[in-house]
């Protein structure tokens, strides 16, 4: 037990355990604050959905009152009618309590849909709204009005029991439980060189009650930290008095549609789930340890159980004995079923079998220690023949842990953004579900303006035939009566198409049937861009080259959708057009077509056009990066060095030199920790998958044969493949790291300070980054190498078309960024300044 309070107590007093519960008090409160002045878009969210309600009915209401004055109704319009103006009054008390801020509308929901489900069984009159959806609506009010609770803020909660979800998410997940293993393993290792366990052993401590010891402290400060966790997520729930909305329903999907689950279930499943998994990834790291005598190594077979562990779970499923489910808790099955007590109590028992065993091996004096030269291991330094300097730049960041803390990082962060592209490709169906959902909707909409056209021109026509208006006239509103017909007919169908769909999400044949029903609408209706006479669109184009290029070239398409994307239809890409009041159909669309995959290519595609590798090197600048301010402030180090036959240049080139080197050997890390995770569970995918790469209008008369004009978006496009784009983008990357390296080494010569340095070079980044938004019509902007910094959007032609500039290109790119990094290193290195004594 004194071991226990010795480790334990060095645990609790060192700076992170200071640290980390100050981080996380002050990231919720960051988060708390941002969701409390953002709040209220849950709230719009329903008002505009009232709006959109209260359009059709007040028409379809006034059209009647024109049929009763005109011709009169029938028994069963006026039932019709008396029902619908119901729903109208109904929507009418939502959207003024909603004006209100008062979000107690449970009771009026459940009795609109009530009413439209009255409606709904008269045939022959105008869908207005989706049965499936006001199924799901109906369902979510009755849980929230049997608990007498109002709808809450879901988007930005900030005083409810999401807000706890949000930040327990947030917090207890597999990145955060990777870093404790971090945490553990390094204490390990500093504890060892630092003699603590020598000690102990010294003082009659076996090596038993040592690892037990060290153990049992890490698990309580796990257990201490999940309560922190708890706590701070509940607070502001507990404080306000909303301890009622543990009882809010949480929407979920399956394979069977929506199903909705208590938010306290959440609320214990996560931290019990987190703690359990966490308990015993650590007790299977201290084993190796104790087997292995390496942290860094027990740490490695850690790691690798997860990932077998999330294998296992990616190939079969839900599996009752497999733990990740404690951590990724994506497995409906276990809430809808009301399974995950069972599971449970079925993984505490397998965590006290591997508790069992484990206390038998830690009691064994057995272990396989790594062979190490001994020579290599108590000897001086001894640097490199020929890289003296810079493998003493190496050495410091070695003996200071920067090294290996960048090497640490790296390979979390590669692993979660695999596992962050893999959730989404797990999520495939709930994509398809939510795309089909909302695009069958926008067509019920419209469906029901043209139904009301239709009325409405039905009307006219009979009003033209009792007044003897002219044949003409007459044959006029009929062709319009035919088209509206023939609108309306077509919307229908493929509304049931869609609900067909969406029961055979899951099947196999889906993803073929899926593509087929959108290649037809994309035929119908022209695509999703706006229509215009100019021609079509890139999109448009390319969709039917790429569709011929899958064909002869036997490439299997990315799973979602018909219609290639182009830029000009992302949303995140064109950001002025889907600022429109009516993109609503184009961002359907865009859903319902953007790419998806799990393989190698297009991770890899993913993590450039996200700009992991520049946030990386970012990092590396703040973490890793030795300066060349350290050389003229007093330091007893490069006093010693400078009277070795050593030239100040000869220093300065070194620490360039490393800052290089270390930053591209770190990402050439990342990017084969994630190449190797990403084709072991996705494949590797086609290397000649073909990309749209963009061209400027202007380029018009020296465009190649392979070019295609989209006259809609005035530029040109060809297809290339991946590979290729990729090797431009990682050239260009190349070229960023060479000049942020050149440019930290100038303002090093003339700072006094590392962090100065290195806080200086980013704000000169951000600056100059800055500057390509707000001055994208420049015409020097191609001379800007910050514009070369979106490293895929260069590589693919599209920055070309952001700054209407043709110039903007690759070739350009990579001879600027070069000349301009050799000028500001041999800027760097032939400044005149005195060290400081």
């Amino acid at each position: 037990m004194h071991t226990f309070k010795i480790i334990l107590k060095s645990i609790l007093k060192s700076k992170m355990s200071l640290l980390i519960p100050g981080i996380l008090i002050l990231i919720t409160t960051i988060i708390l604050f941002i969701n409390m002045f953002e709040s209220g878009q849950t709230k719009e969210a329903l008002l505009a959905q009232q709006e959109e309600r209260m359009v059709p009915l007040d028409f379809v209401i006034s059209q009647f009152y024109a049929k009763e004055s005109d011709v009169g109704l029938t028994e069963m319009d006026e039932e019709v009618r008396t029902n619908l103006e119901t729903q109208f009054d109904l929507v009418s008390s939502m959207y003024r309590k909603l004006e209100e801020n008062n979000m107690d509308i449970s009771s009026e929901i459940i009795r609109y849909v009530n009413e439209y489900e009255t409606y709904d069984r008269y045939e022959g009159y105008i869908q207005i709204e989706s049965m499936d959806q006001l199924a799901v609506q109906k369902e979510k009010a009755e849980i929230i009005n049997a608990h007498g609770i109002e709808y809450i803020e879901e988007e930005m909660p900030y005083n409810s029991s999401l807000f706890a979800l949000q930040i327990m998410n947030l917090f207890l997940n597999p990145i955060t439980l990777l870093f404790l293993l971090l945490i553990v393993n390094f204490k390990f290792t500093s504890d060892q060189r630092n003699k603590i366990f020598e000690w102990m052993q010294l003082n009659s401590v076996s090596k038993k009650n040592i690892s037990f010891s060290f153990l049992g402290a890490f698990v309580l400060t796990t257990i201490m930290y999940a309560l922190i966790i708890m706590v701070v997520s509940l607070l502001p729930m507990i404080i306000t008095g909303n301890f009622q909305t543990i009882h809010y329903p949480v929407e979920l999907f399956t394979n069977d549609g929506t199903s909705f689950i208590a938010a306290w279930k959440l609320l214990l499943y996560i931290p019990i789930g987190w703690m359990v998994f966490a308990i015993m990834i650590l007790y299977i790291n201290v084993i190796f340890i104790k087997i292995t005598q390496s942290a860094s190594f027990a740490f490695i077979l850690s790691v690798l159980i997860m990932g077998s562990l999330y294998i296992v779970n990616y190939n079969f499923g839900l599996q009752i004995w497999n733990p990740i489910h404690l951590l990724i808790n994506y497995e409906i099955d276990l809430f809808v079923q009301y399974a995950f007590v069972d599971f449970l109590i079925i993984i505490l028992i397998l965590t006290a079998i591997i508790q069992i065993l484990g206390f038998f091996l830690l009691k064994l004096n057995f272990s396989f220690q790594i062979k190490y030269n001994n020579n290599f291991r108590q000897s001086l330094y001894k640097p490199s023949r020929h890289f003296k300097l810079l493998s003493f730049e190496a050495l410091r960041k070695k003996r200071n842990h920067t090294l290996s803390l960048s090497v640490a990082i790296v390979s979390i962060l590669a692993l979660a953004y695999y596992f962050n592209i893999d959730q989404e490709y797990h999520e495939i169906p709930e994509i398809y579900h939510e795309a089909l959902t909302d695009y069958r909707d926008e067509l019920i909409r419209n469906g029901a303006a043209q139904e009301t056209l239709l009325l409405e021109s039905e009307l006219s026509l009979e009003n033209a035939k009792n007044s003897g208006a002219e044949d003409s006239t007459i044959e006029e509103i009929e062709d319009a009566t035919n088209l509206y017909s023939q609108m309306v007919d077509d919307t229908a169908y493929y509304i049931d198409e869609i609900n067909a769909l969406l029961e055979n999400i899951g099947s196999a044949d889906f993803n073929e049937e899926y593509r087929a029903l959108f290649e037809t609408i994309r035929e119908d209706y022209g695509g999703y861009e706006i229509a215009d006479e100019t021609g079509p669109s890139v999109s448009d184009l390319s969709t039917d080259e790429m569709n011929e290029y899958f064909e002869e070239n036997q490439i299997e398409p990315r799973p979602i959708g018909d219609t290639q994307i182009s830029n000009f239809g992302n949303p995140n890409k064109n950001t002025e057009f889907f600022a429109s009041a009516d993109s609503d159909l184009h961002i359907a669309f865009y859903e319902n077509n953007r790419d998806i995959s799990n393989d190698t290519m297009f991770t890899v595609q993913k993590f450039f056009q996200h700009h992991i590798p520049l946030l990386l090197t970012i990092l590396f600048v703040l973490i890793i990066w030795s300066s060349f301010s350290d050389v003229y402030k007093p330091n007893g180090v490069y006093d010693f060095i400078f009277t070795k036959p050593f030239t100040e240049r000869m220093v300065l080139f070194s620490k360039w030199c490393f800052n290089l080197l270390s930053t591209y050997i770190l990402l050439l890390i990342g990017a084969i920790i994630l190449i190797a995770i990403s084709a072991a569970l996705g494949g590797i995918g086609s290397l000649n998958y073909p990309i749209v790469i963009y061209e400027h209008e202007s380029l018009y008369a020296t465009s190649t044969e392979y070019s295609t004009y989209a006259p809609l978006d005035e530029v040109f496009y060809r297809l290339d493949t991946i590979s290729t784009v990729l090797m431009e983008a990682s050239v260009i990357l190349f070229l960023v790291v060479f000049f942020t390296a050149s440019l930290h080494a100038v303002i090093g010569r003339f700072s006094k300070h590392h962090y100065v340095t290195s806080l200086v070079t980013l704000a000169v980044i951000a600056i100059g980054y800055a500057s390509t938004l707000f001055y994208t019509e420049a015409s020097w902007m191609w001379l800007n190498p910050f514009i070369y910094f979106d490293v895929w959007d260069v590589a693919d032609g599209w920055q070309s078309i952001v700054v209407n500039d043709p110039r903007v290109n690759f070739a350009n790119g990579a001879i600027i960024l070069t000349i301009l990094s050799v000028v500001l290193l041999i800027i760097g290195l032939i400044s005149n300044r005195k060290r400081a004594m």
